[in-house]
Order: C-alpha cells, then structure tokens, then sequence
C-alpha cells in the first residue's frame, strides 16, 4: 500500500508491502505514483526483499569506520566524531533499518539547542554518509532519511583575526623563544608561530615529518582536500621548523596529537582572558585566518590559494578577513 504526502512544492511517497518499506520524494505526484506502481510490482516479483533488522545504528557506524578511517590521514581524528554519535544518538541501537527522518529531525531540534547550527549540520553530514554506505555497500536500508531533514543553518563565516599586540600575548604566556624549545608550552609557541607563517592547518603541521622539509618549503604529501601541496616558507617559519626539527626526538616535527595541542593554546590563553577579555573567542584555527590575510599583502589570489591549498577562489574569501582600517589605508 502507498501513501503520498505532499511537503512544500514536493511529493513524498511510502511504499510498505509485504513487510518492504521505501519512500522516496518527487515534484509531482503522477511521478510519486508512478515509482509506487514500480516498487510494488518489484515486491511482489520478489526483486526487492526485506531488509534485515538486525543490524544497528551503532554497528552500521563500525562498519563504516571500519571501512573508511584506513584511507584517511589520520584515522583516529576521523574516527571521533563518528564515535561521539555513537554516544549522543538516543536511538542508536534501534535497527538502522527503524530509524526515520523524523527521529533524526528530533535529534537536530534537540542538538541545536547546547551547539552551533555549523555542528548540527555536519552531525548530519557525517550520519548521511553512513546511511549511504548501509544502503549501497550493506543493503541494510532502501533510502537515507537524513536527506529528508532540513538543515539548520549554517553559521556566518567568522571574522576573527589575531592582531600582533595578541599574538605577542598568547607567546609570551607560553614562555616562547625565538632559538629556545624546551617544554610542550615553548613547542606549543613554535607551532602557533609556524601556523601564523604559513597558514597551515593545525592537523597538517602535526602530521610533517622531518624528511618533508625542504630548505625553503615544506611539502604535505596529504592535505585535507587529498591533494599534496608545497607550502613555501618565510625566514621566521625557517626558523621555528629548525627548532622544532631539533627539539623533536621522532621522525615527525612533533608527537603531539592536534586535540593536544589546541587544548594547551586554549588553557593558556583562557589564564589571559581576566585581563584580556578579547582572547575569550581565540582558537588555532583563528591562525589560519590570520595567516591567509597576512600572507595576502605579500603574494597574488592565486599565489596564496596554492599556498593555502584553496581550490575554489570563492572558499579562500572566508579566510580573506581584513578590517575596515586595513582596506581604508589602502585607499590614499
């Protein structure tokens, strides 16, 4: 039996027969039914059988990770936010197969409550795609129901920048020296001036290893967008990789994870925050922000995209954050 719904401009169709249950959503309702007649001849042929309940939410996402994580540059940073919706779902052991867009929509409503429309929807993101996987690779569901969920939305790109007078602050709390590596907080300082030099991200700075340097770059044979890159470096950024390289006692430029790192910046930074309430909102990643508008002054567009590894110019503008006063000076 199918039953139609109408949603907006759109047509949502569910087919249930013979215990086989698929919906799908079209423009009109004559193509909502005409897939009706489809599905349901193809049950009753035995073409489509019932998908088996055995398989849950929880395990599907094993099998996923279990399946992708080995291909990607760091497994077990991928791994976590797949593991944090192990522990978040309320309905994560319910057979994948049982789990509707309307309880995924209860799950967004709930979650934008405590974080960020941005979170929220790369959660959704992120349970999508195994949907996707339960239903090409594990025919463990007929359709993905997040694709149904609106999503909630999307952050404004922010705008924070770390001024000089900043920057001096957090290296000085660190107990940063320009020749001097001695103690996570001083290798903590070298990797925030090293992101500041080159506008790396956090994760490829902790991935280099020593035999990546170059004299006067830095090559990433993985990035994030899964292409290499070479990163050329300033004298400042020679500098530091020189004393990192030193300091470290493995083959990489540091044994620390990215989640290590990030927390030392933040607990540092937040000691300053009474007296400098502006570094409330400071984070790496702000470096990365910081970097692309400095090095902006000094290279083309599209010299700074092959430096920052943007391949649509229109992604590099969310970095590209000058002030009014910054543009104003320009203008005499």
């Amino acid at each position: 039996m199918a039953t139609f719904k109408q949603r907006g401009k759109s047509w949502q169709v569910q087919v249930a027969k013979l215990g086989v249950r698929r919906s799908a959503t079209f423009p009109t309702k004559a193509k909502a039914e005409r897939w009706a007649i489809e599905i349901e001849s193809q049950i009753l042929s035995n073409k489509i059988g019932a998908v088996s309940n055995s398989l849950s939410l929880f395990d599907a996402i094993d099998k996923y990770i279990a399946a992708e994580a080995p291909s990607k540059r760091n497994p077990s940073e991928y791994e976590k936010d797949f593991r944090h919706l192990q522990k978040s779902l309320p309905y994560i052991h319910l057979p994948i197969s049982k789990v509707t867009t309307e309880l995924i929509a209860q799950y967004r409503d709930e979650r934008v409550k405590v974080v960020s429309g941005s979170t929220v929807r790369r959660e959704l993101s992120i349970l999508s795609g195994v949907f996707e996987f339960a239903r090409r690779e594990l025919k463990a569901v007929y359709a993905n129901p997040v694709k149904d969920v609106k999503k909630p939305q999307q952050n404004p790109h922010r705008e924070r920048r770390i001024p000089v007078e900043q920057e001096q602050l957090i290296l000085n709390e660190l107990g940063y020296r320009e020749d001097e590596c001695k103690n996570k907080a001083q290798e903590t300082g070298h990797l925030f001036v090293l992101a500041l030099e080159t506008a790396m991200r956090l994760g490829e700075i902790c991935n280099i290893k020593k035999s990546d340097v170059f004299p006067n770059y830095v090559r990433l044979p993985k990035t994030k967008n899964g292409s290499a890159r070479n990163v050329p470096l300033s004298s400042r950024a020679k500098n530091t990789l020189s004393v990192l390289i030193n300091h470290s006692e493995t083959d990489n430029l540091t044994d620390r994870t990215t989640d290590a790192v990030s927390k030392m910046l933040d607990w540092y930074t937040k000691k300053l925050v009474p007296e400098h309430p502006e570094l409330d909102d400071l984070t790496f990643h702000v470096t990365r922000h910081e970097a692309t508008y400095r090095l902006s002054k000094k290279v083309e567009v599209l010299e700074l995209s092959k430096i920052t590894g943007h391949k649509d110019i229109k992604m590099l503008l969310i970095y590209y954050n000058p002030t009014m006063d910054e543009l104003a000076s320009k203008l005499d």
